[in-house]
């Protein structure tokens, strides 16, 4: 029986999940037309004071749900840290 190699499926996800981005590089895919989901995973009161035009609110209380997340275009996540 053939097993999937181990080593081969970490180096796929971290791959996937080692993408990042920063604000130049969002507006320069926002301009181009490149289709974006921009999640906002602040707190809805902080969503509220201000936000990337278009993006949507995920705070925490709803992350278990993955509530406006979409499978078809890449989601761009945001937050902010007090650190």
């Amino acid at each position: 029986m053939n097993l999937p190699d181990p080593k081969k499926a970490q180096e796929f996800f971290e791959a996937k999940m080692a993408f990042t981005t920063g604000p130049v590089e969002l507006e320069h895919m926002r301009k181009e037309g490149k289709p974006l989901n921009i999640v906002d995973v602040r707190a809805a009161e902080d969503f509220a004071k201000g936000h990337i035009p278009g993006a949507i609110n995920l705070p925490k209380d709803k992350w278990s749900a993955f509530e406006g997340l979409k499978k078809d275009t890449v989601n761009v996540l945001y937050c902010y840290s007090d650190v």
